[in-house]
């Protein structure tokens, strides 16, 4: 599955190599899902997302991961094809996000207490949103204290989501 979604869009392989690839690939996942459910110790054991915040973790965390991870990505590139700046100085400016990130180590205990996980996720997933919302509206002409701020929040929001969503799927544990 990874390597036909991988090499999917790029050109490089017949459009039958990735078909088969990816069908392969289901087939044997389709396998894998028979196999878990008769076994009373598979190796990924898919009962536990019969657990309601587990499966909230997994699924809501997975989603909000992919989409915002990419975005770390997708920034760099803006900056460097985009607004002209070197891979080193979009690196510079990436570095905000991971000071945002730090900072919410030693803010969580106090947002949790004050708001719960439930307020604290789904807010948070708003702000999470707003940010990349406004990131949208970057070009050549932004200010970068502004996107040095807009970063600094997305970390810190991005980081909290990822510990309460990793939390919580230890909640009824």
């Amino acid at each position: 599955l990874v390597f036909g979604f991988s090499a999917m869009g790029r050109g490089v392989l017949p459009v039958t190599v990735i078909v088969t690839s990816i069908s392969t690939g289901a087939l044997f996942a389709g396998f894998y899902l028979s196999h878990a459910r008769v076994k009373s110790d598979p190796i990924i054991d898919l009962r536990l997302l019969s657990s309601p915040t587990f499966r909230a973790s997994i699924v809501g965390g997975s989603l909000f991961y992919m989409g915002t991870v990419s975005s770390i990505f997708l920034l760099a590139l803006l900056l460097q094809i985009a607004f002209g700046r070197s891979a080193f100085q979009a690196g510079l400016v990436s570095l905000a996000s991971a000071a945002g990130a730090v900072l919410m180590r030693f803010s969580l205990r106090p947002i949790l207490r004050r708001f719960g996980f439930k307020k604290m996720l789904i807010g948070n997933a708003c702000v999470t949103g707003l940010f990349l919302i406004g990131c949208g509206f970057f070009n050549a002409a932004t200010p970068l204290v502004v996107i040095l701020v807009m970063l600094f929040i997305g970390g810190f929001s991005r980081s909290v989501q990822f510990t309460g969503a990793q939390t919580l799927a230890y909640a009824d544990r």
